[in-house]
């Protein structure tokens, strides 16, 4: 991937999870986190100098989204271990490749950040997607 020329920075963001079966009252529990991994995120020195950077933020708010959209559907779908096996496991797959179109997408409509005018579109678009799933916030 660095030996992009157009790429200046790069944020490494994911999703992830853990589902454990809570014995008090028999019912599934998952903890979905979004994830930012330092050791694998990186900026250009120099080019990056006049670049406005919250663009490497939106990667990551775009994460805490599908994070968030992931607990909503945990929630209103999964009581039991068999939903967790039937419909979580299902539901996260399809989740986290729409996770990863939208990371392309926000790429390449802001040009990676290079387009002031649409990025700021965009970071409207995520502020708002961010407050409309504020209920399911970790």
């Amino acid at each position: 991937m660095k030996s992009d020329s157009t790429i200046v920075s790069y944020s490494s963001c994911g999703l992830s999870y853990t589902a454990f079966k809570d014995k008090a009252n028999n019912k599934m529990k998952v903890r979905i986190d979004a994830t930012f991994d330092p050791s694998k995120s990186w900026k250009h020195p120099i080019k990056t100098k006049n670049l406005n950077i919250n663009h490497e933020q939106g990667h990551f708010d775009i994460a805490e989204i599908y994070a968030r959209k992931l607990r909503k559907e945990f929630l209103e779908n999964v009581k039991t271990e068999k939903d967790y096996q039937l419909k979580f496991k299902l539901i996260y797959q399809v989740m986290y490749g729409e996770f990863l179109d939208y990371q392309n997408y926000y790429d390449n409509i802001t040009k990676r950040g290079t387009n002031a005018e649409k990025q700021n579109e965009l970071d409207e678009e995520i502020k708002a997607q961010l407050k409309k799933l504020e209920r399911y916030k970790n």
